[in-house]
């Protein structure tokens, strides 16, 4: 997986080339549905997570690391934020 200790550059690369060769057809591929709003977003955090793992690992004198901001004041998370309390509210 993406996570794996062992990830490497290259697969980082493979990974990302196989989402870009298969467009919209990302579920037959393993990636999961494809929707334009989020794959292409959350496929290029994890793989930015698979760098920094594969970059703390290669060079273990540098300290590498990630961090996330956690959620940020913008349209974009209000609206998600709107859709989840409304998810919520009409499944419980």
């Amino acid at each position: 997986g993406m996570t794996n200790d062992g990830i490497t550059w290259d697969d980082i690369e493979q990974i990302a080339n196989e989402f870009l060769s298969c467009g919209s057809d990302s579920e037959s591929k393993g990636f999961g549905p494809y929707d334009p709003n989020w794959t292409p977003y959350g496929l290029s955090k994890a793989l930015l997570n698979s760098l920094t793992i594969a970059l703390a690992r290669d060079h273990p004198t540098i300290t590498i690391s990630a961090c996330s901001p956690g959620y940020l004041k913008c349209i974009f998370v209000i609206v998600i934020s709107f859709v989840f309390i409304a998810v919520y509210i009409i499944v419980f």
